[in-house]
């Protein structure tokens, strides 16, 4: 198949390579702006969810102290001597501190299951930084590097096409 012919290689406007290199400007602009925009978003989610994190860990240690203070007021408990009104000697009733250490043991599981599924929500969060910042490096690198050459081919291209102008050569070759 044959190429186009040099009629149809005539651009009677050459002012559109000034609107593509201006539209490829504003691209590039707008798009930094964007992923700007994106990365002050990340940040702040990242520092959100490192806040509840934190949160959740105090909540360990603290479930994790009210374990031990249980498991001391128990063992108080179970080691003081107690006597029926007879003063035979018989086991502590000790069912309150049982309950008291049931009760701080189920929260110290559940606050370390709820530290655990954030961690999980973190990696996950780390996984799609790591992606998002690798497709970022892509896109920022043809911002930076491809678009602007594509600019400046278009500039060298509407050069020419001025000079071809200033020859005066119209559509059917004739000067």
């Amino acid at each position: 198949m044959a190429g186009p012919s040099r009629k149809d290689a005539y651009i009677g406007n050459p002012e559109i390579f000034i609107k593509l290199m201006g539209s490829i400007d504003t691209f590039i602009q707008q798009n930094n702006e964007n992923v700007r925009k994106v990365d002050d978003w990340m940040f702040d989610v990242e520092n959100e969810l490192q806040k509840i994190k934190e949160l959740l860990e105090q909540r360990v240690m603290d479930a994790h102290t009210k374990l031990q203070n249980a498991d001391f007021e128990l063992n108080m408990c179970r080691s003081m001597p107690s006597y029926d009104s007879e003063n035979r000697p018989q086991k502590p009733n000790c069912s309150s501190q049982e309950s008291a250490r049931l009760k701080a043991k189920r929260q110290l599981d559940v606050a370390q299951k709820n530290l655990n599924q954030m961690n999980e929500l973190l990696r996950y969060a780390q996984k799609f930084a790591r992606e998002y910042d690798d497709k970022k490096q892509n896109f920022v690198k043809l911002l930076d590097n491809k678009l602007p050459s594509s600019v400046s081919t278009l500039h060298k291209h509407h050069q020419i096409m001025q000079e071809y102008l200033n020859l005066n050569i119209n559509r059917n070759g004739e000067k």
